[in-house]
């Protein structure tokens, strides 16, 4: 992650998004910067009927738990902001792979699904109406060339074992755990 930060957590069906702006002398500000583009998150949980909060750092509690872990960089005129909302989460799984105990881990973390019973498609719906309500956006599918050149970085770069585990190496990684 070129955001870097500790472990980062993803569920197979966790909602994940990535946010790239352009840095202007309004949006260059981090603080101001999360805590608007938290807000967004905050609107799509209150759509689903679930209260939240922006803790002014990083992350969106519900009841004090983390459903909401977000990370930002600036650099080269850009800035990336992206994060993850927990839709369902695998306790046995985060037992496992962070060496806690389970009593620590659900008093920390919790998911949307342990809140309301909604489709993933119903918070996809949610999601885009809160990040998406009163923006100017368009859609558009990926050009062939583009989606070779996702092909092409998949093979020689995302997929290759060295870029995801080598700790020497200068740029930053992301180390994947992969699913029963």
């Amino acid at each position: 992650r070129p955001t870097g930060g500790m472990a980062l957590y993803h569920h197979p069906s966790d909602f994940t998004y990535s946010i790239i702006l352009p840095r202007t002398s309004h949006l260059s500000a981090r603080r101001a910067l999360y805590r608007r583009i938290c807000g967004k998150i905050l609107n799509s949980l209150n759509v689903l009927g679930i209260p939240s909060f922006y803790d002014g750092h990083s992350a969106i509690l519900v009841q004090g738990r983390k459903i909401s872990g977000n990370a930002q960089n600036h650099v080269l005129g850009s800035i990336l902001q992206h994060g993850s909302v927990f839709y369902d989460l695998s306790l046995e799984h985060l037992v496992n792979l962070f060496n806690l105990p389970r009593e620590t881990i659900i008093s920390r973390v919790t998911c949307i699904t342990e809140h309301v019973h909604v489709s993933f498609e119903e918070v996809y719906a949610a999601f885009a109406r809160g990040f998406l309500e009163n923006q100017v956006f368009f859609e558009q599918e990926l050009q062939p060339e583009e989606l070779k050149l996702v092909h092409i970085l998949l093979e020689k770069k995302y997929e290759n074992g060295s870029w995801n585990m080598d700790f020497q190496k200068p740029e930053k990684g992301s180390c994947h755990t992969q699913w029963d």
